[in-house]
């Protein structure tokens, strides 16, 4: 958890020293998000667009500084659940591979208004970094089974590289609509989508390892979850080769959110009431930096 602390201490510092640059556009807004998180990779339904039917629950806040009338910077922390299943999947149903994850973030980005701030929709573009932190898991005789220490591909067996690690990078992408509501109040409509670089986000990327040769090197837990076929067929485990497709390793998983945010604005500047639109409101003039 040490870079998600580091990430932390980072983004308030950014934040404050966009704050104190002594802009007199320079306006502070807080703001929660709610939506739904999406998830695209090996274990996604296969039409393009079915994932957008399969969302599940995401929240956050944010803090937003306007630092002219086209730019801003925002970080905000996020709780995003994704899920996916072979089950929604024509192409590999015999697979019966399935997962779930909470993916914590921390992102600090960038937006860019191409048509200012000062109108009544205001849309915009956004891009930046996070780190997150997810955890694969899988219901297995009705309990939830953490999957990266299994090692289900092989990881952190002889020749099969270590086990993947649960805190990375990831660069979110997106855009938004900007909507205010009097001086104070902002609500935005936004989509959001994480490259993530990585192909284990649903544990799911490279080959097969053969399933007696995974009990030894692994556990019988890592090969009954590794290969799930069988229990679709109610059969024995398959002896299925080591390096049979599981995956696609050269595709990288993504998720996304979508939703709404709300904000309210705290004050337009370090060192006056600020200008443009609403400046020298009584919102304005009550919190200042």
């Amino acid at each position: 958890m040490c870079i998600l602390t580091r990430t932390a201490l980072a983004w308030a510092l950014a934040l404050a020293l966009l704050a104190s640059t002594g802009s007199a556009f320079a306006q502070a807004e807080l703001g929660i998000h709610v939506g739904q998180g999406y998830y695209m990779g090996d274990l996604q339904p296969d039409s393009r667009y079915a994932p957008l039917g399969n969302g599940k629950a995401s929240f956050g806040a944010y803090g937003r500084i306007g630092i002219s009338d086209k730019l801003a910077v925002t970080g905000s922390i996020t709780l995003t659940k994704i899920a996916g299943t072979d089950a929604e999947r024509e192409t590999s149903e015999l697979r019966n591979l399935s997962f779930q994850s909470d993916i914590f973030e921390m992102g600090l980005s960038g937006e860019f208004l191409p048509l200012g701030s000062s109108r009544s929709v205001n849309p915009y573009l956004t891009a930046g970094v996070a780190v997150y932190r997810f955890n694969p898991q899988a219901d297995y005789n009705g309990r939830l089974i953490d999957l990266k220490p299994l090692g289900t591909e092989g990881q952190g067996m002889e020749g099969y590289g270590p086990k993947y690690g649960l805190t990375r990078l990831a660069m979110p992408v997106g855009a938004g609509v900007r909507i205010p509501f009097g001086q104070a109040w902002v609500v935005s409509a936004e989509i959001k989508v994480r490259a993530t670089f990585f192909d284990h986000l649903d544990d799911v990327s490279g080959a097969y390892v053969n399933y007696y040769e995974l009990v030894q090197g692994n556990g019988s837990l890592s090969a009954a979850l590794a290969d799930r076929t069988n229990e679709r067929l109610d059969l024995d485990p398959r002896d299925i080769p080591t390096g049979s497709p599981r995956g696609n390793p050269a595709n990288f998983d993504y998720y996304a959110t979508a939703g709404i945010n709300i904000g309210y604005r705290l004050g337009t500047g370090m060192f006056g009431a600020g200008s443009g639109r609403g400046a020298g409101s009584r919102y304005n003039k009550c919190y200042q930096f």
